[in-house]
């Protein structure tokens, strides 16, 4: 129970994370635009490759994964600061 609540703290984390991130790269947002939708691309198809994989450390990459794909969708969205 208490690894699954630590687990949803560390993917709410990505939110902050992401605006942090979109904060201090004002200026590269346009540049990188569609290098942001490769990226969070390859992340979904290696999360759901993952899915199907069994080893050992899977749920600290599937983690990692979910993580990553939130702060890049917390960049993505179009909001003004």
């Amino acid at each position: 129970m208490i690894q699954v609540i630590l687990h949803i703290l560390i993917l709410i984390l990505g939110i902050p994370v992401g605006l942090l991130l979109k904060y201090l790269t004002r200026d590269e947002q346009k540049q990188g635009k569609k290098w942001f939708f490769v990226l969070l691309t390859a992340l979904i198809i290696l999360l759901i490759v993952n899915l199907f994989v069994n080893y050992e450390l899977r749920t600290i990459v599937r983690l990692s994964l979910a993580f990553m794909i939130i702060v890049v969708l917390v960049n993505l969205y179009p909001f003004e600061n």
